[in-house]
């Protein structure tokens, strides 16, 4: 699909601005691009214009590699954390209604459910983890996240947890709940997270489907809630249904209409297929992939691309406005209906004014006194 050498106009990538993420799309490129797969130089090249302008010590010129073992670098994209819009809608520092919606969840019925249906795991957890008080909720998923990485890095468990257990299984279900509870558990919050990266992902197959754009792959580097964002989006997944699976006990992973959350280098894929034939006659279709289970996000495991629109953009807001940020996508400047930007122009341009006008006034009086002493030492001359 890729060549064994790097192109540019064949794979783009992009992380969240996260050391993790970054070096998460690292590893996924070096498996695409092992050592051994970059450029050579050519015969006629001078090996010298490969060099930097000054002592680099033990002579390289032997080596026809441009790089030590023929290693292949490939550039990550990123955008600053509090603009990511894309990878990122979801979180309060980028949407500021976010904030406001998790303090409505956290004050709701559902909440007061979530924390009595929980009691009897943080109950659990807190003794094993040795917390003098029962572990609230928000506290119950940090512990569940911290034993869940300790795992992965081998670090050594609680007694009393131990890997893929039914405590653990209680664990991950709870935590796949709470995530999706706490950003995207109302209407609101789904349909305004999800806009911008369905948006981009259905733009981006339809921009294919037409030739306007090169690349055969498009790799997104981010974290489980984006992946959670994507799911409650696409109503492949919810809160209520995650919880009902925890009340239940029930851990199968991908029960369709309710898939299980994210894991460790779990991955999300959209695959555009088409038809041969003229481009008149050429027919796209969207293949969903979730952990490598195909989702019948139509009914069927392939869905038309204008299905996949239909359905994926469906309930689509403007992000921006929903979320009170005034920005202009084109320009990222301020917009004009934004009042309050109006308001801090002028006040900066009274404020200029009125310094200028200090400047102005401090010089005339300068010079007015300095054509008094003109006139006076005058004066004196004359008497």
């Amino acid at each position: 699909l890729f060549g064994k050498e790097y192109n540019p106009t064949k794979i783009y990538v992009r992380s969240t601005d996260y050391n993790r993420t970054i070096v998460s799309a690292q590893a996924q490129l070096y498996g695409i691009f092992p050592v051994g797969t970059g450029p050579e130089f050519d015969d006629k090249y001078d090996r010298k214009l490969a060099l930097p302008p000054f002592d680099v010590g033990e002579n390289p010129y032997d080596s026809k590699y441009a790089l030590p073992e023929r290693f292949q670098p490939i550039p990550i994209h990123t955008e600053l954390q509090s603009t990511d819009y894309l990878l990122l809608s979801f979180e309060p520092n980028v949407c500021p209604r976010q904030q406001e919606f998790v303090q409505e969840r956290l004050k709701s019925k559902d909440f007061e459910e979530l924390a009595e249906v929980s009691k009897d795991l943080r109950e659990k957890l807190s003794k094993i983890v040795k917390s003098e008080t029962i572990l609230n909720v928000s506290d119950t998923f940090d512990v569940i996240d911290n034993l869940i990485a300790d795992y992965y890095q081998a670090n050594e468990l609680p007694e009393g947890i131990e890997y893929n257990s039914h405590l653990w299984k209680e664990m991950q279900a709870l935590a796949d709940a709470i995530i999706s509870f706490v950003r995207f558990s109302s209407e609101q919050q789904k349909y305004i997270m999800k806009t911008p990266i369905l948006e981009d992902i259905v733009e981006k197959l339809e921009k294919k489907a037409a030739n306007v754009i090169s690349e055969d792959a498009i790799l997104y580097s981010c974290h489980d809630s984006t992946l959670s964002n994507l799911m409650n989006g696409l109503d492949i997944t919810n809160y209520r249904c995650l919880l009902k699976k925890f009340v239940d006990k029930n851990f199968e992973e991908f029960t369709e209409g309710c898939v299980r959350g994210a894991r460790y280098a779990s991955n999300f894929i959209f695959e555009l297929y088409q038809t041969n034939g003229e481009n008149e006659s050429k027919q796209n279709f969207v293949k969903l992939l979730y952990d490598g289970q195909e989702i019948k996000f139509c009914g069927e495991n392939l869905c038309t691309l204008e299905q996949f629109k239909q359905k994926a953009l469906a309930n689509n807001v403007d992000y921006f406005e929903e979320c009170g940020i005034m920005v202009d996508q084109s320009n990222s400047l301020p917009k004009a209906k934004d009042k309050s930007f109006w308001l801090y122009i002028a006040i900066a341009i009274l404020g200029f004014i009125a310094i200028l006008l200090m400047i102005i006034s401090i010089r005339l009086y300068a010079k007015t006194r300095s054509l008094e002493k003109e006139d006076s030492n005058m004066y004196s001359n004359m008497v």
